[in-house]
């Protein structure tokens, strides 16, 4: 793994990713796909300013790229669906479609545990050959299923390539800011009656060191990620010393519903459907990257949720001097 390219890297994996690539001293350069670019400076790093909507079929060949990473994906679900699937699904097709040219020899791609789907009679642990049935009804897992579908058939057609996708729960940390983590991380929770399923999280720098493993070793095939341990809502509502308003599903679904498409982010900052994540179970059976990899998660689903809550505590006002 000398020549490394990694779209999406500006964002918070992306930059964890970064800074453990520029410290392997097998790696020589890392090329950086972003229309952002990353906080994270080394000398092996070159940013190049790219949409991944847009195809860049013979840029991983001009810098003879070996292993390529793809995280550009647009997670916090906005009101262009033209767009997001732009990115989401047209912009894996030109990863997949300049990792063909260039000849990449390892390929990973960052699906979600999501795209299992949330529902009544998932299994007690889902495990990598679960079947995926991911949620329609909600942006982000729709595009994530197909993802998958997409990332799915390549690798059937390059056999000689090793392809590896990977699954995380709920990504936690003191860099993570996104709707799932404002959800989380707030005062009040909107509940469904009757519901408290358990949870998964995993620590921001776990995600990323699972990442570098899979493809350090050549690995191939998907790849669930998530912390030891589950917590609920209400041990989250617990831990933050938060309100819970527990609410039937109907009005939850028609608040839902009304906020997302008047744009009233207090009520929610995605479409409906996200609610079947807080209404039905979806654990992941996380055994396969321990056994494979021989990882140990540092953070268990709690201590990554607790070090989301500790950085976003108020700073203590400098003394004057």
């Amino acid at each position: 793994m000398k020549n490394v390219a990694v779209t999406g890297a500006s964002g918070l994996i992306g930059q964890r990713l970064l800074e453990r690539l520029a410290g392997d001293p097998e790696v020589e350069r890392v090329i950086v796909l972003d229309v952002r670019r990353p906080t994270v400076d080394s000398p092996k790093l070159t940013f190049l300013e790219k949409d991944v909507s847009v195809p860049f079929d013979g840029l991983l060949q001009e810098f003879s790229i070996d292993a390529a990473f793809h995280l550009a994906f647009i997670l916090n679900p906005i009101h262009d669906r033209e767009r997001m699937r732009a990115v989401n699904l047209g912009g894996t097709r030109n990863f997949l479609a300049a990792c063909e040219k260039a000849g990449v020899k390892d390929v990973l791609v960052v699906s979600s545990g999501t795209a299992y789907g949330a529902h009544a009679d998932n299994p007690p642990l889902l495990h990598e050959e679960s079947p995926l049935r991911a949620n329609e009804d909600f942006s982000y897992v729709a595009d994530k299923g197909e993802q998958e579908r997409i990332t799915a058939a390549w690798a059937k057609a390059h056999p000689e390539v090793n392809v590896s996708i990977v699954r995380p729960c709920v990504v936690l940390g003191p860099r993570v800011s996104n709707f799932i983590s404002r959800s989380l991380i707030r005062r009040s929770f909107y509940k469904v009656r009757g519901a408290n399923p358990p949870m998964q999280f995993v620590h921001e720098e776990d995600v990323a060191e699972v990442f570098y493993r899979i493809v350090r070793h050549g690995k191939r095939g998907a790849f669930n990620v998530a912390g030891d341990g589950t917590m609920t809502m209400l041990d989250v509502a617990r831990k933050v010393d938060g309100k819970v308003l527990d609410l039937p599903f109907w009005l939850l679904s028609l608040m839902g519903r009304l906020g997302w498409w008047l744009h009233i982010t207090v009520l929610t900052e995605a479409d409906a459907g996200v609610l079947s994540f807080v209404r039905y179970p979806w654990v992941l059976d996380n055994s396969r990257v321990k056994r494979e990899l021989d990882f140990t998660y540092r953070y268990t689903t709690e201590q990554a949720l607790d070090a989301a809550i500790e950085a976003r505590k108020p700073q203590p006002a400098a003394a004057k001097t």
